[in-house]
């Protein structure tokens, strides 16, 4: 078993007095060498909670990527967006702002979360979720040819009922687990499901 160590969260700043905040260089100080580590940046949470734009986390990816962690950008719609047809529009936003002028050649995941679909138990249709991650694969692709083996995740009320077809469509990667993980069994379930 190979477990790795995973961050909420960091600094879109490098350094200076930012109280509550940690930086990347802060975090990767106390990795091994042969420790991959991940770091979740644009969480709908944050967004919403602490009001982070998509240029904030733009910062944040920049600072992930001058360490050895390895970031999961979070991007997703709301469900007046999905309701309106407006994912793509929305989808396409985040990532021009989040990658923008970005040069990389390293690990980055990107994690699709549906709003509307977190803690709800509402998750896109097979046809939707295959159309989506497409179109999110090509998007990244068409900013840098660096970026053509990122990984993609889907977060989003996953349970060891759906797991399974999720992780079988096409283009996704794997899952971003949330409410499921803090219920033992459940992730466990999940975990055993793939």
């Amino acid at each position: 078993v190979y477990v790795s160590l995973g961050f909420q969260d960091v600094s879109s700043h490098r350094s200076g007095a930012r109280t509550g905040e940690i930086s990347a260089s802060m975090l990767a100080r106390h990795l091994s060498d042969d420790n991959n580590s991940f770091c979740i940046i644009g969480h709908s949470e944050r967004r919403e909670f602490q009001n982070e734009t998509d240029e904030v986390i733009s910062e944040k990816l920049k600072r992930l990527l001058e360490t050895d962690i390895i970031p999961v950008v979070c991007i997703g719609e709301t469900f007046k967006d999905f309701e309106k047809g407006l994912t793509k529009e929305v989808l396409k936003n985040q990532i021009d702002v989040i990658f923008n002028s970005l040069e990389s050649d390293k690990n980055i995941i990107v994690a699709y979360e549906p709003v509307w679909a977190i803690g709800t138990g509402l998750v896109p249709s097979p046809e939707e979720l295959v159309s989506i991650f497409k179109y999110i694969r090509d998007t990244v692709n068409k900013l840098n040819k660096k970026y053509a083996s990122i990984k993609l995740l889907y977060g989003g009320s996953v349970t060891p009922d759906n797991a399974s077809s999720l992780i079988d469509t096409d283009h996704i990667d794997g899952l971003l687990i949330g409410g499921a993980s803090l219920i033992a069994k459940k992730f466990i379930d999940i975990c055993s499901t793939i």
